[in-house]
């Protein structure tokens, strides 16, 4: 990957970044923003931020109203499906359709029309702590995770991989828990709108 690539992939990513700090008033991710067009590559597992995609998955068939939870082994918590973005993603929520096909066996997902709408921004970002993982050889990281809602009509769910220990649809209500009633009340608006 050319050193111009990487920059590009950067430049398109600060945009969205920015582009969300915008549409959602929350303007400490434009110090974010700044900080890595100085000094990180979002994609090297040794710099200090790390970027990935998760995704609401949102059942748009019997189970409307529920979504999907991972428990992740290492940090031991519910989660979205998703993973650290690959340059060969493109776009952050490709990562999302990747990880989710590799890790749960779903492989009928769409981006949400409100995402299309809206540029692509995300519907939250999120910037949380990883402790090491000397397996990987990764030191203690940030993940700057972008949060994105898709729709699916399938059922089944399949543990394919190690990096999860669980998955299941669970009410969205699980959201307010899990997360925050800030994102609850954000999906909820754009897929009961």
């Amino acid at each position: 990957m050319t050193k111009h690539k990487k920059k590009l992939i950067l430049n398109k990513i600060t945009t969205i970044i920015s582009s969300y700090a915008h549409y959602f008033n929350e303007e400490n991710f434009i110090k974010l923003v700044k900080e890595l067009k100085i000094k990180n590559d979002l994609v090297d597992r040794k710099s200090l931020f790390h970027l990935t995609a998760s995704g609401a998955i949102v059942n748009s068939a019997s189970r409307f109203g529920q979504i999907v939870f991972i428990r992740h082994p290492l940090i031991g918590k519910m989660l979205f499906p998703g993973g650290h973005f690959e340059l060969s993603d493109v776009y952050p929520h490709q990562t999302v359709i990747r990880e989710v096909k590799e890790e749960i066996g779903i492989k009928n997902l769409s981006l949400h029309p409100w995402h299309k709408k809206n540029n692509f921004i995300p519907i939250d970002i999120d910037v949380h702590p990883i402790p090491e993982n000397p397996s990987k050889n990764e030191p203690p990281h940030q993940h700057i995770d972008l949060r994105y809602i898709f729709l699916t009509n399938e059922e089944l769910l399949s543990l394919r991989s190690d990096n999860i220990n669980f998955c299941q649809w669970q009410n969205l209500d699980l959201l307010k828990e899990v997360y925050s009633q800030t994102l609850y009340e954000r999906i909820r608006d754009v897929i009961y709108k």
